[in-house]
């Protein structure tokens, strides 16, 4: 998604990291999925999770924004898009843009938002997304959800003079336009999950990630 803050426009889209990239503990979460779910892999990015899904459970629903999906980017060692490499090599994956309503009609029985939510500027959307995933959760069904909320080069984002505090973080110019990032504590992070009206959340912290486990009951 794109998000206009005072003016300046915040391309999300490239705070996505690749499949070289995993995290060990969503990985290890993924691997005891029942492989009979349907799972939401929202902002799936360029499928850094999508893919261990698609070798783990039968049926996996990708959401991210068009921007992300369309875009000709390096996706597992090829240079092309998500709707394409999806297409040419993930029978079991269906992607969606966020901004349509394909996606809002699948009821899945898990769902993961990894290091999605620290990209997202406003408060208030990062509750609406948790609400969205919610109302796509069957009963009882579990969102895991992470974000990183410590790394040794964020000290240096306050000595550079291009980068301004935004919300708790940060809007970061680059070559290819201007990201946010924001530090979401693990005490943060469940906060928003129950605001976006989870009851049952379980969180910890894992190196420098907060990881939090929400039921919808």
């Amino acid at each position: 998604m794109r998000y206009d803050v005072n003016g300046l426009i915040i391309k999300s889209e490239n705070t996505a990291k690749s499949v070289m990239q995993p995290s060990r503990r969503v990985l290890d979460w993924i691997e005891n999925i029942p492989r009979n779910h349907i799972v939401l892999d929202y902002g799936c990015g360029k499928l850094r999770y999508t893919l261990p899904l698609a070798n783990r459970v039968n049926q996996i629903h990708g959401v991210d924004s068009t921007y992300q999906l369309n875009k000709t980017q390096t996706i597992n060692g090829e240079m092309t898009s998500v709707f394409e490499y999806v297409e040419k090599n993930l029978d079991n994956v269906t992607v969606h843009e966020i901004g349509g309503d394909s996606w809002k009609k699948i009821y899945v029985d898990s769902a993961i938002c990894t290091n999605v939510l620290s990209a997202i500027p406003f408060t208030e959307e990062r509750i609406n997304v948790l609400k969205n995933i919610k109302g796509q959760l069957k009963k009882n069904g579990k969102l895991l959800v992470t974000t990183q909320f410590r790394n040794s080069y964020f000290k240096s984002y306050t000595n550079r003079e291009d980068i301004k505090d935004y919300n708790n973080g940060w809007l970061i110019p680059s070559r290819q336009g201007i990201s946010y990032y924001g530090i979401i504590t693990l005490q943060d992070l469940t906060v928003l999950c129950h605001e976006a009206g989870f009851l049952k959340v379980y969180g910890t912290i894992q190196g420098e990630n907060a990881i939090a486990i929400c039921i919808n009951d």
